[in-house]
């Protein structure tokens, strides 16, 4: 199984001077990818002249301009599947709307209210949700409906025709153009530019935060990526290949397979002088016993053309790497990093072009393929299963397959649900504060106190996401057990069938922030080494658990009239036979028992496909 590319971002901390000529670099990289794309320079043109004074970046760097410009076409086209995709909706909408308006025949008509009324086609194709209004609300729907589609389009021409801008927040640094430093004072060189002009800024290695709590795992965790990313860099040094050498030895012509022998020869010859790098890089000799693993290895390579990670080379490989972080030297390291910046949050509602440099974080980004062992992601015995409620956060259980019985049970109760009320409302008290701030020029309104409320609200929301997380994880590591959960993407309530008695329902379930608290348990699960599946959602709320895992017939399943939270089953056969049982609770001991009969189709969690290819008649 191929190892998957993870990311290591470690934060800079340059000085106000650094932050000018950032700022200053990232401009002008800027400039010159747009121009390269336009096809309206090349190389030559934007080599440094004799003698230049201020920004200019050298020959070496200059080679990544492509990469850059190639990635934002890359983005291109994945934003103009989506501008497409958004454009035939909003033109459907704008189609059901004027036959709505037309033809009075094509109005859905409110019980209520006769002069409301919503597009009967809308309705027809499963937007059920969609509210009743006034005649002249549908008629300004339409003309914001035609200002969109317009946009749209006119977004789309300039994507057909690849007129690339290209924005001042990101550089990919050659491997030349820096050098980094782990050791006492962890400093980043940036060697980008011509002439003197070099950044020598220190970036942070250990959280800001203090270490305790969960902060401690996560300095644990940023430990463990800066030595995977030194061993993978010492590894892509040592074995590693380009793309062109990747694409020879796919090559299946004779004149190619000839030029794929010349260049794995001349590899093989230079080897040594690559060994010789890495001492040079440790300060020291290696060892006969290092020596001999590296040769061990190295034949493997140039049979099989891939590095077989052994323990004997991933220990050696986990001491050169934990020796290199020690060291005080700069150390010039076989990877492409990525220079990011992105808006202070006090700066986000300004443009980019009127932020200063000190408006600006800057980070640092390297793609690594974590070669060293990880946690052990063995096949646990037990399953633990989540399903989320309305009266209930988020029902647990704890099932052991092998005894087919449920060990552990917890119902988190649901306080998001009124903060998230309440925290709509004091959004809505704001936007109007804002409008009469607008509106009357010589009056004082005070918002402040609005403000602090909605961030206290925010704050106590993500604290408590926090610890069920964190109590999540610890549970499945206490049992041994691997975490399943309902399929995300079908859990979206869209326009359910069953119409108006589910709105309250849908609008309920979107309070709370269900992505959010499964991206924080896949987090700490993935620093203790414990695996998320996913199941299809099918049938989970209709079958009773039990009968389920000793395959009777579990449709005897049903909510109890007086309270919808309270189900029972009614096969007689069943050891819960007329016993009430919370309904959430009973759904997740169904996806927990999906998983262990291998039903529902259960799958890696975030890796399922989401989109089917679209048809054309």
């Amino acid at each position: 199984m191929p190892v998957e590319m993870i990311s290591l971002k470690l934060k800079l901390l340059p000085d106000e001077e650094q932050k000018k000529l950032l700022d200053e670099m990232f401009w002008k990289w800027a400039s010159i990818c747009t121009r390269v794309g336009f096809g309206r320079a090349d190389k030559e043109d934007l080599k440094p002249p004799k003698d230049a004074e201020g920004v200019w970046f050298s020959l070496t760097q200059l080679n990544q301009a492509n990469t850059d410009i190639n990635d934002l076409r890359e983005a291109m086209k994945h934003q103009k599947h989506r501008l497409e995709y958004e454009k035939n909706r909003l033109e459907a909408q704008r189609d059901d709307t004027q036959d709505a308006l037309k033809n009075p025949d094509r109005r859905e008509i409110s019980t209520k209210r006769k002069d409301l009324f919503r597009p009967k086609a809308s309705v027809e194709k499963g937007f059920l949700k969609l509210k009743y209004h006034q005649e002249r609300y549908w008629v300004r729907r339409l003309k914001e409906i035609n200002k969109l589609i317009e946009r749209k389009t006119k977004t789309l021409i300039k994507i057909e025709k690849g007129r690339i801008k290209f924005k001042a927040t990101r550089i990919t640094l050659h491997q030349g153009s820096f050098k980094i430093r782990f050791g006492d004072k962890p400093a980043f060189l940036i060697k980008a530019l011509s002439g003197k002009n070099q950044i020598d800024a220190p970036f942070v290695v250990v959280p800001e935060q203090p270490i305790c709590g969960s902060v401690v795992n996560s300095k644990k965790y940023l430990d463990e990526i800066t030595t995977n990313f030194l061993a993978y860099s010492v590894n892509a040094m040592l074995f590693g290949l380009s793309r062109s050498e990747e694409m020879l030895l796919k090559a299946k012509r004779p004149e190619k397979i000839k030029k794929k022998e010349e260049k794995l020869a001349k590899k093989q010859s230079a080897f040594e002088n690559k060994k010789k790098e890495l001492q040079k890089l440790l300060g020291r000799e290696l060892t006969q016993q290092e020596e001999a693993i590296i040769e061990e290895t190295r034949n493997q390579f140039f049979q099989d053309f891939e590095v077989k990670i052994t323990k004997q080379y991933s220990e050696l490989l986990s001491k050169i790497a934990n020796e290199l972080k020690q060291k005080n030297d700069f150390l010039k390291v076989n990877k492409y990093p990525i220079l990011l910046r992105k808006p202070l949050k006090k700066a986000k509602s300004k443009k980019i072009n009127n932020l200063s440099p000190s408006e600006w974080k800057y980070y640092l980004q390297f793609g690594v393929k974590p070669l060293l062992k990880q946690k052990s992601r063995r096949k646990s015995r037990n399953v633990l299963g989540i399903d989320r409620g309305l009266k209930h956060l988020l029902a647990v259980t704890v099932l052991e397959p092998d005894k087919k019985t449920f060990v552990w049970n917890k119902l988190y109760p649901n306080p998001i649900t009124g903060w998230k009320w309440r925290r709509r409302k004091l959004l809505r008290s704001l936007k109007r504060l804002k409008r009469r701030i607008k509106s009357q020029k010589h009056e004082t309104i005070h918002e402040n106190q609005t403000r602090k409320k909605l961030k206290s609200l925010q704050g106590r929301i993500d604290d408590l996401l926090h610890n069920i997380s964190r109590k999540i994880v610890e549970t499945a590591k206490e049992y041994d057990a691997v975490i399943v959960v309902e399929d995300l993407q079908s859990m979206r309530q869209h326009g359910r069938s069953k119409g108006n008695r589910l709105k309250t329902l849908n609008y309920a379930l979107s309070l709370f922030d269900y992505a959010n608290v499964m991206q924080l348990i896949k987090y700490k699960a993935g620093i203790e080494g414990i695996q998320i599946y996913d199941v299809k959602p099918a049938g989970t709320s209709q079958n009773c658990a039990y009968c389920l895992l000793a395959q009777r017939d579990s449709h005897e399943y049903k909510r109890s009239q007086e309270n919808s939270k309270i189900g029972v089953c009614l096969n007689p056969n069943c050891q819960n036979h007329k016993k009430q049982i919370d309904a959430d609770l009973n759904a997740a001991r169904v996806i927990a028992s999906c998983y262990a009969l291998k039903i529902n189709d259960s799958q890696p969690f975030g890796t399922r496909k989401r989109f089917k290819k679209r048809t054309t008649n």
